[in-house]
């Protein structure tokens, strides 16, 4: 995920602006939907929220099958601390390297449906993620392994503080 200046009224200019890195998905998790921006709580210095989901779905044509993303595909929800000072500051390296600055949610009751409780801990962390689930259903008709991996194929929205995705 890249964040790019394109503030100047004068697109010719947006070239030679400096793009900056904000964070890398795990390998195999693709971003193929739209990112949902919003507001962290009051009093954190203008910072936003950026949600979205990974996963990818191709769509075959002809005699071709649809085929989806392999691999255990994720939600993630990153606090870009630096968009305040953007253009005029930040660093073109990565500002969120990986998970390890990201607090992981689970689902804590498949049957309900529900999430862990755990409000992110924003002094020690940079975000969130929750990976989603892979299924191994056995071999399928040709001997091959059947294996469903959940992902996000569909734009997620925002209503009343809350991703919602389908």
């Amino acid at each position: 995920m890249w964040r790019f200046d394109l503030t100047d009224t004068q697109g010719s200019s947006w070239a030679t602006k400096q793009p900056q890195k904000i964070f890398t998905t795990q390998s195999g998790q693709p971003i193929s939907t739209k990112i949902v921006v919003s507001r962290a709580e009051k009093g954190n210095r203008g910072d936003v929220l950026l949600n979205f989901g990974t996963g990818l779905r191709k769509v075959g044509y002809t005699d071709e099958a649809t085929t989806y993303a392999t691999g255990t595909q994720s939600i993630y929800g990153l606090r870009d601390r630096q968009a305040a000072a953007f253009p005029n500051g930040g660093t073109t390296a990565a500002q969120i390297n990986g998970r390890t600055r990201l607090q992981q949610h689970r689902v804590t009751d498949k049957s309900k449906g529900t999430l862990s409780n755990d409000k992110v801990n924003w002094t020690n962390y940079d975000g969130w993620y929750m990976d989603l689930e892979t299924v191994n259903l056995g071999l399928d008709d040709k001997g091959n392994p059947n294996i469903q991996y959940e992902q996000v194929i569909y734009n997620p929205y925002l209503d009343q503080g809350k991703i919602l995705l389908s």
